[in-house]
Order: structure tokens, then sequence, then C-alpha cells
């Protein structure tokens, strides 16, 4: 029993390099995906190649391990995004995993734009992401996390989330975050006296903008009662912003206004991709 159930486990990965043709445009010079992966035809937009990576199946389930290799070579401009939201679904027993590994050449721009994760209840999910960047590389990477399928009552019931995302800058680390939740957690206790379903976003973004730029302020101005907003500087070098909102419409609406405003002053051109 146990291996016919083994079987049925997903182990699956991507593998995209994004480098520059003879035409100096942007174009995917490799590409290996397997089932959950899938990708749709990219197209070029602003100059940037725009890839949706698109999970085929209904979801990730115990047992289920996928990995995502992603490299800009220099010059290029890569967004990736996806059309629709990830599912972790109820486990019994162990756990999912995806592990993800980005670099960014120097005088290359990574902007990852997913949708939103939303872990179910009993859902128990690791996830480790590696981000290295050249001197001069450009890095909009975005995550957002639902509290559970609010709609159907969950709310804050999945298992455990395990979570670390660090940034190497020109072979120095420059970020490292790492945290684990559970319904008990007393941040997560203390967060629902706010927001008794609250949605959550991280935006890490390197590039040359000043600290005095209009951008910042710009940012703060999407605080509101629904969705409250945090910037930090790094400490060596970029930046991070920290949406907490009410709702997945007010998130959103906040991470949508971050990204686009981070985007203008990156002078990377207004690029939404289309959700397909």
């Amino acid at each position: 029993m146990a291996a016919a159930r083994s079987a049925f486990r997903v182990n699956g990965h991507l593998d995209l390099m994004c480098g520059l043709d003879d035409a100096g445009e942007s174009t995917l010079v490799r590409q290996s995906f397997c089932a959950p992966f899938h990708i749709s035809k990219p197209y070029r937009e602003e100059r940037a190649l725009v890839v949706n990576v698109i999970n085929s199946t209904a979801g990730l389930f115990s047992g289920d391990r996928i990995r995502c290799d992603v490299r800009v070579n220099a010059g290029a401009e890569l967004v990736l995004t996806a059309p629709s939201a990830n599912r972790i679904h109820r486990m019994i027993s162990g756990d999912a995993a995806s592990e993800q590994e980005f670099y960014v050449e120097s005088g290359a721009c990574l902007d990852v734009w997913p949708h939103l994760m939303i872990p179910q209840r009993g859902a128990r999910f690791r996830q480790t992401t590696k981000i290295t960047l050249e001197r001069d590389a450009e890095l909009l990477f975005f995550e957002m996390i639902a509290p559970g399928r609010v709609a159907s009552g969950e709310v804050f019931e999945f298992a455990r989330l395990d979570w670390l995302t660090q940034i190497t800058c020109d072979s120095v680390c420059v970020a490292r975050e790492r945290y684990t939740i559970t319904p008990e957690t007393e941040s997560l206790r203390a967060l629902r006296k706010h927001f008794g379903a609250a949605y959550t976003a991280t935006a890490f973004v390197f590039s040359n903008i000043p600290s005095n730029a209009k951008c910042w302020s710009d940012i703060a101005g999407l605080h509101c009662d629904n969705a409250w907003i945090g910037i930090s500087r790094l400490c060596e070098t970029g930046w991070v912003v920290k949406t907490i909102a009410r709702d997945s419409v007010a998130l959103m609406s906040a991470a949508t206004g971050i990204r686009t405003t981070l985007r203008a002053a990156m002078q990377r051109g207004d690029v939404l991709p289309r959700r397909f």
C-alpha cells in the first residue's frame, strides 16, 4: 500500500534560462519542466519577457516535492508570474516541499509576481528560496500568502508552514528570513486581533533607488485601514516592503500598487502580466 501511495506523489521541476537573442531581445534560451509545472507561451512587453507558470494539478499533497531553477543572463529581463493561486491541501501525515533557486547576472532584471499561496486545513508545507544577485543585478520578488480557504470557513487552520528566504548580493548575504507558523504561534494570535483573516505579502527589491526617492512616500501612502504597509532598508543594500491586509481584495490592490510604483522607480516600464 505504501508503494502504491508513493507512485502518485509529484516530483516536479521547472528549469528556465532567460538570455538575449541576436536582436538583443529577452528570450528563453533553455527550458525544461514537468508536472505540476507547465508554462504558457512567453510573450514580450516593455522589453521584458513574460512567462506564466501554471500548476497543472489541483495543488500540492503530502509527499509532493517541487523544484524551480531560474537564471537570467546579463542584460535580459524576465517577469515570472502565475495565473492562479497555488493550493496546499490537507495532509494526514507528512508534508509538501518546494525548493527555489534564482540567479540574476549583472545588468539583468528578474521580476517574480506570483499569485496567492493558499494553505488549506491541515496543510504542512516547507519552502526554501535562495536568490543570488551579481553586482548591478536588479530584483523585484513578491510572495503572497492567504490564511486559508476563507470562503469555506478555514482561517489559519493549516498545520504548519516553514519558510526560508535567503538573498545573496555580490557574494554577501544581505537578507535571510526564516520562520515557522502554526495556528498557535504567538505572533499569529497578535495579528488576528487586528485582522481576523489576515493576508500577507512580502516584496524584496534590489535596484539603484535612492532613499529619498518619491516612490517610498508613494508606497507609504498606500497604507490604509484595510492594508498596513511597512518599508525597511536592508543593512547592506536593497529594501523589503511588508503588507498585511484585511482580505484578498485589499492585499492584491496594495501589492499591485507597490509593484507598479517600484517598477516605475526602476525605470522598467509598467508590465502587468495577463493572468491566463
